[in-house]
């Protein structure tokens, strides 16, 4: 069915910070975000993504020149972020329903008005033909910002980050004999709820190796609200 939902588009802006050490952006970068107001996770900014949009900020060189992969992009500030500071492809990915998440994901994409950069369905835990297709790219660099918020998500959100993390199997469809590349890596921001879980105990079990990044922002983060839209119509199932 169509319902009419109340948009919020704003202007993220980035400033200062990006030490020549760190390979970090000089200056600034402002990425526009569409958010819904709707009870879905996927539609408005977390305070994660917003962390991790400074650590790239500061670090920009990790994600220049590289093929980005953002799993549960949400509104897709990090991965939008990253094209903007240099990565040469970026592909922003989220649940396939509700529709309205990944129909916004793609708003934003085109509001941005940035080439190689667009958005896809994925759920987690399972592999498709379109993810096969998607690990043909080779990305280097993975992104998800507070995909962790429930531990019911945890083994198919680290199933499907380690289908990515590892370079597809000689005789896959798609599969190169060129020289692989190094190792993809994960960048994530999450909240520990007080749930007790151990993330590398949860990573190892897949063959994955965790690092802490301790990391104070030194650049600044301004979310200002540009205007609201309200009456568009859109499908909600």
């Amino acid at each position: 069915m169509s319902e009419s939902a109340v948009f919020t588009t704003s202007l993220v802006e980035l400033k200062g910070g990006g030490g020549a050490g760190a390979g970090g952006a000089r200056g600034e970068a402002k990425v526009k975000i569409r958010q819904v107001a709707s009870e879905e996770f996927g539609c408005f900014i977390w305070p994660s993504a917003v962390l991790l949009s400074q650590y790239l900020f500061e670090h920009s060189g990790v994600v220049r020149n590289s093929k980005v992969l953002e799993l549960g992009a949400g509104v897709g500030l990090p991965g939008l972020l990253c094209r903007k500071l240099g990565a040469s492809r970026v592909l922003l990915t989220d649940l396939s329903k509700p529709p309205i998440i990944l129909s916004n994901l793609q708003h934003n994409c085109c509001a941005n008005e940035l080439e190689h950069c667009s958005a896809a369905p994925m759920d987690w835990g399972i592999v498709t033909e379109e993810m096969l297709l998607m690990r043909r790219t080779c990305y280097d660099v993975l992104l998800a910002a507070d995909c962790l918020y429930s531990s019911s998500l945890y083994e198919d959100f680290l199933c499907t980050a380690s289908f990515f993390l590892r370079p597809a199997p000689k005789g896959e469809a798609g599969a190169s004999s060129v020289k692989a590349p190094a190792r993809p890596r994960l960048f994530t921001v999450f909240q520990e709820r007080g749930s007790g879980f151990s993330l590398a105990r949860l990573m190892g079990r897949w063959g994955l190796r965790y690092a802490k990044i301790d990391f104070v922002p030194s650049c600044s983060a301004l979310v200002g609200s540009c205007r609201e839209e309200a009456g568009e119509e859109v499908t909600i199932c």
